[in-house]
């Protein structure tokens, strides 16, 4: 039976002659790209850089930033691999699971619809717009 990348697996184990079912999940870290990283420092870089350093199951694959060159420079100020200057390149990666869109209010409708619309999962710690417009 196929397996998606987070579904549960299934083992069953014979204990005496019983049979047993137990789930776990899957084991490989889930790859994050944080949108707004920036090497001038943001709350990205006080608070979603620290908590993902200390999470087992994730690993701070890629971040964008609003150009190539501030990306580059967050990429190398926190040893993030992946620099994209636009969120719709990384939302396209192959090398991230999860974006996590750390910016304003006012902009995060506009930069969620992107990972969306390439079926990538989305953390975002704040509502999708500042007003119900």
């Amino acid at each position: 039976m196929a397996m998606g990348r987070f579904e549960m697996r299934e083992q069953v184990t014979a204990n005496a002659g019983v049979y047993m079912t137990s789930t776990s999940p899957h084991r490989e870290p889930i790859r994050v790209g944080v949108v707004g990283l920036s090497a001038s420092g943001t709350w990205a870089a006080t608070a979603h850089v620290p908590a993902l350093a200390e999470l087992d199951g994730y690993e701070l694959r890629a971040l964008s930033a609003s150009s190539a060159e501030s990306a580059r420079a967050a990429g190398e100020k926190y040893a993030v691999p992946l620099a994209y200057g636009s969120v719709e390149e990384l939302a396209r990666s192959e090398e991230v699971d999860l974006v996590v869109v750390t910016v304003k209010v006012p902009h995060h409708l506009e930069l969620i619809r992107p990972a969306l619309e390439a079926g990538t999962m989305v953390f975002s710690e704040w509502p999708l717009g500042a007003d119900l417009a």
